[in-house]
């Protein structure tokens, strides 16, 4: 991770100088989890679905070419503190 540090990675300086957290309680008043009858997954986490969003727009990418990126790219994996195992937002 020094190495990224040196390289001025924005997605690491925008993730220590952004509490993302202080914006939960505003995202769960905003969104409604939405309930199936089946047991569908589980909706993922607000504040990471922010932060995705804020990727997205920063990199201008389709929501296609952005799935495809997280899957792809340790460091936006890194930013959304998402692990190879985890599941990708669609």
């Amino acid at each position: 991770m020094t190495k990224l540090i040196v390289l001025m990675n924005p997605l690491i300086a925008i993730g220590e100088t952004r509490d993302f957290e202080s914006f939960r309680a505003i995202l769960e008043k905003a969104t409604i989890e939405k309930i199936t009858e089946k047991g569908g997954s589980s909706l993922f986490d607000r504040v990471m679905l922010f932060k995705a969003l804020v990727l997205q727009n920063l990199y201008g990418l389709s929501d296609e070419q952005f799935e495809y990126q997280i899957t792809d790219r340790l460091s936006f994996m890194g930013f959304l503190d998402l692990t190879l195992a985890d599941k990708v937002p669609d």
